[in-house]
């Protein structure tokens, strides 16, 4: 027996009768959706044999020796066949396009049933929308997938598009006898990729493209396991940006610093740092060969790109840009097969994450998503762990605290990583003296609560660097 939870239920009165109306009619036009797309699978199934029945008629007629469809078509054979079998392809995908808007729409109402269902919090019996087997989607209407698993009567018109075909080319005399298996197979692909290209089209989700089913497709060769409900954690990206302007933190106040702390030329490229990533790519070969790195060393004064062999040598920290690091967090699940892992998080961050959200929108999603400590997630967790209160105008101080704890995924402190950030910082007009004081008081802090794993001797260090920088600037 369904019941409303009325300790838990938040929304007006005024507004439950609604909602309340709005779950019926999204529930009842559910239920004739089922039914129609029921409907739509048998009369599909019935108009996907009209070929096969007059391909078969035509068949028996042609098989008379000197019949009068022999003589009909011998002129222009050819035109013929290709005018038929182009006819019978639009006729096949006519069929899936009605299928697969049947079948996207018939997903749309449950995800609806389940959002006003969750809203009003109603039980779960009351308003039953999806199979027993399918429980993802029960209390997340966007872990319903639009296109959960291909519908058989998909594969039935696959079945008799071929069917048609295979009848028809070892029917006529147009094709050269040896030839016509190969023909039949070329069409066999091409259609086939026809087909399954309207098929998808028609039922893909907001946030999908084909660089991402590509994507998705060499991450399950490869065995990189990939967050399998994409919508949802999108959506629960963005409510969590809207979750910091309710609570009034802007975001805009760490863009300046967080760019230039971990992405400088974020506002230059499309997801991927080319050049860095070329560097890193071979600073990890000379890493390998130990006497490439000697050739290199000796060779370096004869060159005239020492320069960038200094670079090379010397390289610290990685290529990943802000939108590699927010694809890696959100949507890579599997991180090992570090090489493996990392082809896919630079196509996903070039061909599908800067194809659907601007840079903006990109800083917003990382800020308010990555990983600031161990199960702490977003900006405004940071602030609650770190400083025990949300802070709406933050310090510059405050705001390189938090940016510095993304890098560190052992809760310590990594004091040249710090001195190396404040320096840049510093000359680029960033911090101030006064700035960088006050850093230091909030890691002593930060410290002192047990908040950042360090001992003394080592925040010593680390102060003495900076005085010691601060009085040389």
């Amino acid at each position: 027996m369904s019941r409303i939870n009325q300790n838990n239920n938040k929304i007006l009165d005024k507004d439950k009768d609604y909602y309340l109306k709005e779950l019926e009619k999204a529930y009842d036009l559910c239920i004739q959706n089922y039914k129609q797309f029921s409907e739509i699978k048998t009369i599909v199934s019935l108009l996907s044999l009209i070929p096969l029945v007059i391909t078969s008629l035509i068949s028996f007629l042609n098989s008379e020796k000197n019949s009068l469809l022999d003589d009909y078509i011998s002129d222009h054979a050819i035109c013929y066949c290709i005018i038929f079998i182009c006819l019978v392809l639009s006729y096949f995908a006519l069929m899936v396009v009605l299928v697969s808007r049947n079948q996207k729409q018939l997903s749309l109402y449950k995800r609806k049933i389940v959002l006003l269902r969750t809203i009003l919090h109603i039980d779960y019996e009351k308003y039953y929308c999806l199979p027993n087997y399918l429980t993802v989607g029960a209390s997340q209407p966007l872990n319903i997938k639009i296109l959960e698993k291909f519908d058989i009567i998909f594969l039935y018109i696959l079945w008799a598009n071929l069917a048609v075909i295979y009848i028809f080319s070892f029917t006529y005399k147009v094709f050269i006898e040896q030839l016509r298996p190969f023909y039949f197979l070329i069409y066999a692909i091409l259609s086939t990729i026809v087909l399954l290209f309207i098929y998808k089209q028609s039922l893909k989700e907001d946030h999908e493209n084909w660089w991402f089913v590509f994507i998705k497709g060499m991450a399950f060769l490869l065995r990189v396991k990939l967050e399998p409900f994409v919508e949802q954690r999108v959506h629960i990206n963005f409510l969590s940006i809207e979750e910091s302007k309710r609570l009034k933190v802007d975001l805009s106040d760490y863009y300046s610093m967080l760019i230039e702390m971990e992405d400088s030329a974020f506002f230059k490229h499309k997801g991927v740092n080319y050049k860095r990533t070329t560097i890193l790519i071979l600073f990890k070969l000379i890493q390998v060969s130990v006497i490439l790195k000697v050739i290199l060393q000796k060779c370096k004064r004869f060159l005239r790109f020492s320069s960038f062999i200094d670079k090379l040598l010397n390289f610290r920290g990685g290529a990943s840009t802000i939108s590699q690091q927010y694809v890696r967090t959100n949507f890579i699940i599997d991180y090992g097969k570090i090489y493996r892992r990392k082809l896919i998080e630079i196509l996903l961050s070039r061909f599908w994450l800067e194809k659907f959200f601007t840079k903006k929108q990109i800083l917003n999603l990382y800020l308010t998503s990555v990983r600031f400590e161990k199960s702490v997630f977003g900006i405004c967790a940071a602030q609650k762990f770190f400083f025990g209160r949300i802070i709406t105008r933050p310090t510059k101080a405050q705001v390189f605290v938090l940016l510095d704890r993304l890098s560190n995924a052992n809760s310590g402190l990594l004091i040249c990583n710090i001195t190396s950030k404040i320096n840049r910082l510093y000359k680029k007009g960033i911090l101030s003296d006064k700035d960088v004081n006050e850093i230091l008081y909030v890691y002593n802090y930060l410290i002192e609560s047990k908040l950042i794993k360090c001992n003394m001797e080592s925040f010593e260090l680390l102060k003495s660097q900076l005085s010691q920088f601060i009085f040389n600037s």
